[in-house]
């Protein structure tokens, strides 16, 4: 390694402390009431225009052409999920295996070609969606394509790859069961959802499903998960959209399978509960508690989404964030806290994530509670409503800047049946919440607080700190719980 000369180490030390200052600037006139400095004008976000089309087979296809990408994306996307399978783990299995062998070609020929390619091929399972995903130089498009269409028309799911991925999806059931945030999100799971529901187990199966699952089992998810009229395509690349459409329809367009079975899973709704909720994992040789709190929050199409956005980014969804400054910066409470929307099928919430040591624990929690209700019930100031949106604004216009991003958020308006250009006029809308607006969402979601809540910790101290949320609905489970639903029992 070569070493660093003293006037570059100079430099960089001077960069750091500039930075280090601007920062301290910006929290130290948060922290005195004064308006922290912004820019004058608000970045214009714009995503890039796709074209959309349909194959012969009515496959939709998503498709940015840009001259300028270096390489070719293509994402089959099928519109069922981790929901949607009748064995806890099938999902991830079968996705897993899928890329692993076709009738024309072996686990070990696909990787040869895909090598000689210079190319991957991935593949994913969610609640909501199943993906196979191909990248690779435009230069040999034609020839990857012809790999991801033979994978995911004629996948074999051999048994060998279903023996190695199921020991692999064990060894990390195991291993996570010592995993605080795991336990946290287990005793969510818990109090959040009904014990057949779907959400209640792990993406990764249980000890007991993971084994009674085979090779039909794979081969009847994948035939409920991918056909024609259950599937969309999101690609980008430098390819005129004329020749990608060529390509597409060269390779998918005469596809022509048929659901091997009609969908009879029925999905229960998810209605968050109306009393406020704890599930503890007792831990009592913890020495900090993992935790896990849960807020309603709106669906994508809900006019208050954008306020909703804004809202909850002054709240929790970065450094500057309130929770954060009061917990952490001024309080020194916990590392950070922050929080995050989640959106599933059935399911959207506001989700806050921290850990704090066990000795703080009870004034920390009494913070967290107070800053809360506080937030529900006062005004938020407009020097702290306007940072929270250029940070927003800010943070999306770089995220834009990512290829994949681009492709998650069409595929994301696909799936959840959102208008055309939603998250063009999303930012759009976030530029111009008003108080208003944001006055609603406080009232709305946060005024009369409702929570569920996962803990991990000492359940004498957890139980005890948590006495500053009123009306608390408490569940104790013990380790033996957390052991058992990873063996696949069924938690009461």
């Amino acid at each position: 390694m070569a070493k660093m000369k003293l006037t570059d180490f100079a430099l960089l030390v001077a960069v750091c402390a500039v930075i280090c200052q601007s920062v301290g600037q910006v929290y130290g006139q948060m922290k005195a009431g004064t308006d922290a400095p912004i820019a004058d004008v608000l970045p214009q976000i714009f995503l890039p225009e796709y074209q959309q089309f349909e194959l012969s087979n009515g496959i939709k296809v998503y498709y940015v052409e840009n001259p300028s990408l270096q390489l070719l994306r293509v994402r089959m996307v099928s519109r069922s999920g981790a929901d949607r399978e009748s064995i806890p783990g099938l999902a991830r299995l079968t996705m897993g295996v899928m890329t692993k062998g076709t009738a024309s070609r072996s686990a070990q020929q696909i990787a040869e070609e895909l090598e000689f390619l210079g190319a991957s091929l991935g593949s994913s399972a969610s609640w909501d969606q199943c993906a196979v995903s191909l990248l690779v130089l435009p230069e040999f498009g034609d020839a990857a394509l012809s790999v991801l269409a033979d994978v995911i028309q004629h996948p074999t799911f051999p048994e060998e790859e279903i023996d190695r991925l199921r020991k692999q999806l064990l060894s990390d059931l195991l291993q996570s069961k010592f995993d605080p945030g795991y336990q946290a999100s287990f005793a969510l799971a818990q109090v959040l959802f009904e014990p057949q529901h779907p959400y209640r187990h792990s993406l990764n199966g249980t000890l007991q499903s993971l084994p009674q699952i085979g090779r039909d089992d794979c081969q009847q998810f994948y035939a409920r998960t991918f056909f024609p009229d259950n599937v969309f395509v999101v690609a980008a690349g430098p390819y005129p959209v004329a020749v990608f459409r060529e390509l597409v329809e060269r390779y998918f367009g005469s596809w022509s399978q048929s659901p091997a079975t009609k969908e009879t899973l029925e999905i229960p709704p998810v209605f968050f509960p109306l009393e406020n909720r704890l599930g503890i994992v007792d831990n009592p040789q913890a020495v900090q508690a993992e935790l896990m709190l849960t807020l309603p929050a709106p669906a994508y199409t809900d006019s208050l989404y954008p306020a909703f956005v804004l809202t909850q980014t002054m709240l929790s969804g970065y450094f500057l964030a309130r929770l954060n400054r009061v917990l952490r910066e001024e309080r020194g409470y916990t590392y950070g806290i922050f929080g995050s929307v989640t959106h599933r099928r059935f399911l959207h919430m506001l989700v806050i994530r921290t850990g704090i040591g066990n000795e703080v624990l009870p004034e920390a929690v009494q913070t967290l509670y107070n800053e809360l209700q506080r937030f529900g019930e006062q005004p938020v100031d407009s020097g702290e409503q306007e940072l929270a949106r250029r940070y927003l604004l800010g943070q999306i216009a770089v995220r834009l800047e990512s290829v994949n991003t681009i492709l998650a958020l069409l595929a994301t308006q696909e799936l959840y049946h959102l208008p055309p250009k939603f998250y063009q006029h999303l930012y759009q809308r976030l530029r111009t919440v008003g108080e208003q607006q944001v006055a609603e969402v406080q009232r709305r979601f946060f005024q009369n607080l409702h929570v569920a809540i996962g803990v991990s910790g000492s359940p004498v101290v957890v139980e005890k700190a948590f006495t500053a949320f009123p009306d608390l609905h408490i569940q104790h489970f013990p380790m033996e719980a957390v052991v058992g639903a990873i063996n696949g029992d069924t938690v009461k």
